[in-house]
């Protein structure tokens, strides 16, 4: 995603300097990457996203199981 905004900002780097002011080379910008492919970029960004923290939610998850199978075991051995 970075290398694609990067990519578009180094191509249109003339016309969005020499834009009136910083209101109108974000407005400019914006609709460059008002663009199907850039769509495309955040939805599998937010995609990767997701699965990220629904990773670390099955990481937690799994470090509570074993601290839970610790618990049973130490109290089972010292029955």
């Amino acid at each position: 995603m970075a290398e694609h905004i990067r990519r578009v900002r180094l191509d249109n780097a003339e016309t969005i300097l020499e834009a009136t002011n910083e209101r109108t080379a974000s407005l400019y910008l914006d609709d460059l990457l008002d663009t199907d492919e850039h769509r495309r970029l955040e939805e599998i960004r937010a995609r990767a996203e997701l699965d990220n923290q629904n990773a670390k939610r099955e990481v937690d998850r799994l470090h509570l199981i074993v601290r839970l199978l610790g618990t049973q075991a130490i109290e089972f051995i010292e029955r």
